[in-house]
């Protein structure tokens, strides 16, 4: 450019250092840069600065920062306002009340009369800067919002005054009114984008509330006794010495380590008649399995997993490492018609009655009943009932060496204690036939039957009697009597097995139990480990149940491929709401930019629109969240019970769980993805100028 006949650098050197100030570096504008190369907001920064470098008197901008951000917006402000003076002055025409108050010396608002398409300039509409300018910044703030009210149309015009004299913006209804019209629009035509959301929302959660169901529940079955804990049979009249050998092998930190399982304990398992409670046949009886535990110090670690509240239906453990309970299985008191009120199983003892081999039912007290027992078991006792049972001679068991004492259980109340009595001891003094053994009745207190303070009723014959079946008849004749029948079921008879001090046999083990803990992982080197011990000599005394340790393998496999999937169905929720979120969101921005531009160029600043929409995306998620949980909730519920109704499946346990932390940290995670998929789509559009929102540039 060559004016006034200047050179062409004494032209260009004072607009360098305005296109230095606006931050256009010559690398971007010199005389070689076509203008087809420049952006929008070059352009116009580069058109100011023409405008700037001539002799003017006035200088007429028109939105002279509708393309630039807010920085260069008011960098390009100071250098007009720096350019003012007696002899120039700047007339600007823009949208930015902002920067009107801060650099305009005069603000003449344009207002469209109502039905005309043209603007005016009112006498009123004119303010100087000394009206403003001592201002604190709350009453600088009403005066912004007059300025922006007088934008309404005049039939609102006297309302908006008076609205924004009396408070700012941030206590009027205008962000409660955007809000509300954003999420309107947001929901799209008939709702179509909430129900989009809400059916990805109630199938997302359907599928991760199965997912985190079956993995609940694959954990509980690796801490199961079934499968944490493997058995290993080692017939003792085949390994002998062997036995104690491998057991002291397996116990050897350095294989518990690398095969990963805590503890080997031993117990041998064994057959015991047992009794319908029905049926008083002596000659019918039914055989059936159970096993021995260790309850001494410290207790075989297998009894906390069958006593675990999971498991446990009612009682507790045994008393001591000399107890005559049993803990017995649930299907062992079904099969056999006892309930769980009964304190006693009868078990058969075989005694000879002079002709033949019959069997007495003896009343053994129930400590504990539980749901199910390791093995195939039906009942557990101490390693001490075991052998009293086992011994051959003067056993506890048998009713022939229990003749001088009769034991009643009271199952009554405390106030009926003196009625039984009477009723016990008239009976008694009434049977004449017994009277050569002065049998007497005491009441005691006893444990040995209850955990709390039982009472007994001692029957005690002295001397006593030779005949081994008097103890017998006389219990048959006692609850014959009209005076006992109605405390029959109520005072029940047993044998006191506590008196037992005779010399036990040998106790002999057969089974190792090996407790892994829930980590199975070394399960299958923990098999070939374990075929390993077997010598040449001695091949298959060591017995693996090769079924159990695949259902172990296939237990193992199954957690953690369910683990992967359902780490992948979280990513694929998230992915897919965050996505959808973002459409939406993007979609809706570009609808109403040139609304944003225009409520920007009067003073909405880039922080407060973006907290606007991160809230109205908040309450947009939240609305959506809180029924497609309550939805999801009951789907799954009702799938649950059909799948429980239709399938051989676990009925004792839910396989949709949607309310434990692991689903709501999920939805949390959720929540903040999309909050900040909301803040990058409104931050990428709302950094645009009002002009490029307005314009579409």
């Amino acid at each position: 450019m060559v004016k006034d006949k200047r050179t062409f650098s004494e032209v260009v050197k004072p607009a360098e250092l305005i296109l230095k100030r606006i931050g256009l570096t010559a690398k971007e504008v010199n005389e070689h840069t076509m203008a087809t190369n420049l952006s929008g907001g070059q352009r116009q920064r580069l058109s100011f600065v023409r405008a700037l470098n001539v002799n003017y008197s006035v200088l007429f901008c028109d939105e002279p920062t509708g393309n630039l951000d807010e920085v260069n917006a008011h960098e390009l402000m100071e250098i007009v306002k720096g350019s003012c003076s007696f002899t120039r002055s700047a007339i600007v025409v823009s949208h930015d009340i902002n920067l009107a108050i801060k650099y305009a010396d005069q603000i003449a608002v344009i207002t469209k009369p109502p039905g005309e398409k043209y603007g005016v300039i009112d006498s009123g509409n004119i303010f100087n800067r000394s009206e403003w300018e001592n201002q604190s910044s709350e009453d600088r703030g009403v005066f912004r919002e007059k300025l922006r009210a007088l934008y309404f149309s005049k039939e609102k015009h006297q309302e908006a005054e008076v609205q924004t004299r009396a408070v700012p913006l941030s206590e009027t209804g205008f962000t409660k009114l955007f809000i509300r019209n954003e999420l309107r629009s947001l929901y799209g035509k008939k709702y179509v984008n909430y129900f989009i959301l809400l059916f990805l929302t109630v199938f997302s959660l359907l599928v991760l509330g199965f997912a985190n169901g079956t993995l609940n529940y694959i954990d509980l079955k690796l801490k199961d006794a079934f499968v944490n804990w493997v058995t290993i049979k080692i017939p003792w009249a085949q390994s002998g010495d062997r036995f104690q050998e491998i057991k002291e092998k397996l116990n050897e930190p350095a294989n518990a380590q690398r095969y990963r399982y805590s503890s080997a304990t031993s117990y041998p398992e064994f057959s015991m008649p047992i009794f319908d409670k029905n049926s008083h046949d002596k000659y019918r009886v039914f055989s059936e399995k159970g096993r021995t535990i260790e309850n001494g110090s410290p207790p075989d670690p297998m009894l906390k997993d069958i006593l675990s509240a999971s498991n446990l239906v009612q009682g507790s453990v045994f008393r001591s490492t000399s107890d005559f309970g049993l803990i017995v299985s649930s299907q062992l008191l079904s099969n056999y018609h006892y309930s769980l009120n009964d304190r006693f199983l009868y078990v058969g003892f075989k005694i000879f009655d002079g002709h033949q081999d019959v069997y007495e039912r003896i009343p053994v007290p129930i400590r504990a009943v539980v749901r199910s027992i390791p093995g195939k078991n039906l009942f557990i006792t101490t390693n001490y009932f075991k052998m009293a049972y086992d011994q051959a001679d003067g056993n506890t068991f048998d009713p022939q060496v229990h003749r001088n004492k009769i034991c009643l259980y009271l199952a009554i109340s405390e106030p009926e204690i003196p009625a039984i009595t009477k009723d016990l001891r008239s009976s008694v003094s009434e049977m004449k036939e017994f009277s050569e053994w002065s049998p007497g009745v005491d009441i005691v207190t006893d444990q040995s039957v209850d955990t709390g303070q039982s009472k007994i009723a001692e029957i005690r014959f002295s001397p006593e009697p030779e005949d081994t079946m008097v103890a017998g008849t006389f219990i048959r004749k006692l609850f014959s009597l009209q005076s006992m029948k109605k405390w029959e079921g109520r005072a029940i008879p047993y044998y006191d097995l506590s008196q037992f001090n005779e010399q036990l046999p040998e106790l002999t083990d057969d089974i190792l139990c090996i407790n892994f803990n829930g980590d199975l992982d070394s399960i299958r080197s923990f098999k070939q480990f374990i075929f390993s011990l077997n010598k040449p000599e001695e091949k298959d005394v060591i017995e693996l149940d090769d079924s159990a340790i695949r259902e172990k393998e296939n237990y193992n496999f199954m957690s953690k491929v369910t683990l992967i999937i359902s780490f992948g169905l979280l990513f694929f929720a998230v992915f897919c709401i965050a996505l959808f979120i973002m459409n939406v969101l993007r979609l809706h921005l570009l609808q109403v930019k040139m609304n944003l531009g225009t409520l920007k160029a009067f003073g909405l600043n880039n922080a407060e629109t973006n907290q606007l929409y991160i809230k109205i995306m908040l309450l947009f998620v939240i609305l959506v969240m809180i029924p497609g949980f309550t939805i999801a909730y009951f789907i799954g519920k009702l799938i649950d019970r059909m799948i429980g109704s239709f399938l051989a499946m676990d009925q004792n346990y839910t396989y949709f769980q949607i309310t434990d932390g692991l689903i709501l940290g999920i939805i949390l995670i959720i929540f903040l993805v999309s909050m900040l998929v909301t803040g990058l789509v409104a931050r990428k559009i709302l950094l645009k100028s009002p002009g490029d929102l307005i314009y579409n540039r």
